[in-house]
């Protein structure tokens, strides 16, 4: 059998074959299409027979916080141009966290109804952000995570500019 994940930019496709890796024992990372979208869970077709898979996605919500003022994102996004984005906070308000306490719910859904583990295997935000809506929308992303037993790793676009999260907040 053959799985495919898609990569729907600039036309690129890539097919991993499962079936014919060395050790079939090994656990191998796979996530959905449009770089490990979240939002593309449910084109993800995985065999039921093959338990070691572990699915990850990318969670980058709310868009215009964590990519504000990434230009190479172009200026015909969903959500317009990134540069208009500058100077959007996360203050962690209610509404804020319910958004991403939503999206975080639907993966674990996601993963109960698949029996999949999950790795959250990028969350980060631009350094064009305020340090202090960065750290608390890292925390939260975090113990989100956590609290719903997904691993995960944070990103940061720009190795001078990283944002580090004291993991006991």
């Amino acid at each position: 059998m053959t799985y495919a994940a898609a990569l729907d930019t600039d036309g690129i496709a890539a097919t991993e074959r499962l079936d014919e890796r060395p050790d079939p024992v090994r656990a191998v990372i796979i996530g959905p299409a449009s770089y490990d979208n979240m939002r593309r869970l449910s084109d993800l077709d995985l065999p039921e027979e093959d338990r070691n898979l572990i699915v990850t996605v990318h969670q980058y919500r709310p868009t215009t916080f964590t990519m504000q003022g990434e230009t190479w994102l172009g200026t015909d996004t969903p959500f317009g141009d990134p540069l208009s984005w500058l100077g959007t906070t996360w203050q962690g308000s209610d509404e804020e966290r319910s958004v991403l306490s939503g999206a975080f719910a639907g993966l674990a859904e996601w993963g109960r109804v698949h029996d999949r583990p999950i790795f959250v295997g990028e969350f980060g935000s631009s350094h064009n952000a305020d340090p202090g809506s960065r750290a608390r929308w890292a925390s939260f992303n975090r113990q989100l995570a956590e609290e719903l037993g997904f691993s995960w790793g944070y990103w940061s676009s720009r190795p001078g500019r990283r944002l580090f999260v004291l993991l006991t907040i």
